[in-house]
């Protein structure tokens, strides 16, 4: 059986601040199937929730026409409201739309159902009738709204009018497991549908009230929208979160410590990635990786194999044959470990100096990146370390990544929190705040994007790092020149392992 949530609004309406991301969570664990979204004259809502949700989402739109509201479902354009009925069905209908008539009979608070003198002329020309809505708090008026279905014989369905979250998976439709891809299916799915619902609420009235007053009143709208698109969910309305600042080395190095320089950070309205915007070319970005040389890199060799050890570990547990693809391997340093306990290791690097050291540890590495070599094997780990947040388009990435895992195969990805307590603190001088970082993933945002391209997440780490103390104490000398100068008379040849819980390491399989 399917559940089918029909009329749901998202912040893209004036009267609702559910977040897409949160929409999307809600649905997975109330076990919705498909989300019928309608927002108030709006279609982009549910475009941009179409473009991240691990399911079926069909993109609808309330239009309030000069009679009242009318519902289209499967459109591909917005209708603009202030139509007469007549006109709005019309273009609904051209798009190869379906009409769908809401709360036509509440009398409490809603003072957009479409009119009564033109109510039967109307629902004779509807697809379905809206027979429970969610929010129509007297019974009699779905009651009434049955008998109106029953008289023209429009098939009757349940509408959640959900505004807020907490509203999914009270009032839905179940059908039989059938695909309803295209309106015809989805209207004789429909018909054999069974209708639950559960009496109306009141405070969402008052949330609903709230939401409308802050949206109009109080909330500043900083978003704006810009010529390139988000990653994840292919919008364009973003906010500044940070102004570029600093100037940039024209050398990538990944043991640079002048931390304080980045590009213009914005994050998007509607998944909420935050990235660089705008960002230099493929191109030159290519250019930049392909040429790097950091030779201080080799220093913490031995250290940084203790961060791998315990990846290893735990990928030991999750698989059994030990066939490993490290992409965006550097000098090899996960792939001699990997060797060392008799994996077979395959590593890609695009920096020519990185990989040709790599080579001479007797490691098998290809020069170039996930786009430009073509790999014939498959393996049963796949990982990514430290190394999505800086490529162009991470969606491709994880596209290409998952041509690489087998049946059954674990990826496993690192990368930085931006929703770490460290990172609200720190904010701007955060140390993950980087020129040559790209993308600033939250748990949520790199969980939208592992499910957008088939990946279920099964295990999740706070990651950490052993490095020496030199390698430490180098690390603070932006933050307090004073410090640094205190702790370098410290003379230690220790290695030393430090969590502070800023890095997501997330283990996932291709569901």
């Amino acid at each position: 059986m399917k559940k089918i949530e029909f009329h749901v609004h998202t912040k893209y309406s004036k009267d609702s601040r559910s977040e897409l991301p949160r929409l999307v969570e809600d649905c997975l664990a109330k076990k919705i199937d498909v989300l019928v979204v309608t927002d108030h004259n709006e279609i982009e809502g549910a475009v941009r929730l179409k473009a991240i949700a691990p399911f079926q989402v069909i993109i609808g739109e309330e239009i309030l026409t000069n009679k009242g509201e009318i519902v289209g479902l499967f459109l591909k354009d917005r209708i603009p409201p202030g139509l007469s009925p007549d006109k709005t069905i019309s273009l609904i209908k051209k798009q190869g739309g379906l009409v769908y008539l809401p709360h036509p009979y509440d009398s409490f608070t809603r003072k957009t159902a479409v009119e009564a003198e033109v109510l039967t002329a109307v629902a004779r020309k509807v697809d379905m009738i809206e027979v429970h809505n969610g929010r129509t708090i007297f019974s009699s008026d779905n009651q009434k709204a049955l008998a109106l279905s029953q008289s023209l014989g429009k098939i009757p369905v349940v509408g959640s009018d959900a505004h807020i979250t907490f509203e999914i998976g009270r009032n839905y439709l179940e059908i039989p497991d059938l695909k309803i891809d295209t309106p015809k299916n989805f209207l004789s799915a429909i018909k054999k549908a069974r209708l639950v619902n559960r009496p109306p609420m009141m405070w969402p009235f008052l949330v609903t009230k709230f939401d409308r007053f802050s949206k109009k009143h109080i909330i500043k709208n900083e978003y704006k929208y810009f010529s390139q698109t988000c990653d994840l969910c292919g919008g364009n309305k973003f906010k500044v979160v940070y102004s570029k600042k600093g100037k940039f080395r024209q050398q990538y190095l990944i043991t640079d410590n002048s931390y304080g320089s980045h590009s213009q950070i914005v994050k998007c309205f509607a998944c909420g990635l935050e990235f660089a915007c705008p960002r230099e070319r493929k191109v030159i970005i290519d250019n930049r990786y392909q040429s790097f040389v950091d030779k201080k890199y080799e220093d913490e060799v031995i250290n940084r194999g203790e961060n791998y050890k315990r990846i290893l570990s735990k990928l030991t547990m999750l698989i059994q044959t030990k066939r490993l693809l490290d992409i965006g391997c550097a000098t090899g340093g996960l792939l001699q470990v990997a060797k060392e306990q008799g994996w077979t290791t395959m590593g890609l690097e695009p920096s020519r100096w990185a990989s040709e050291e790599a080579r001479k540890k007797g490691l098998h590495v290809i020069s170039g990146s996930v786009e430009s070599v073509k790999i014939p094997n498959r393996f049963n780990a796949v990982t990514c370390i430290d190394v999505i947040e800086h490529v162009v388009s991470p969606s491709k990435l994880l596209a290409m990544t998952t041509k690489f895992i087998t049946s059954g195969g674990v990826f496993c990805v690192v990368t930085p929190n931006k929703n770490s307590l460290l990172s609200r603190i720190l904010g701007e001088k955060w140390w993950h705040i980087r020129p040559d970082h790209i993308y600033y993933f939250t748990f949520q945002t790199l969980k939208l994007l592992l499910m957008k391209h088939g990946f279920r997440v099964i295990k999740t780490y706070q990651y950490g790092w052993t490095f020496s103390y030199d390698y430490w104490i180098s690390r603070i000398w932006k933050y307090s020149p004073f410090l640094y100068s205190i702790l370098s008379f410290i003379k230690s040849s220790r290695a030393i392992t430090i969590n502070f819980h800023d890095s997501m390491e997330i283990y996932c399989q291709i569901t």
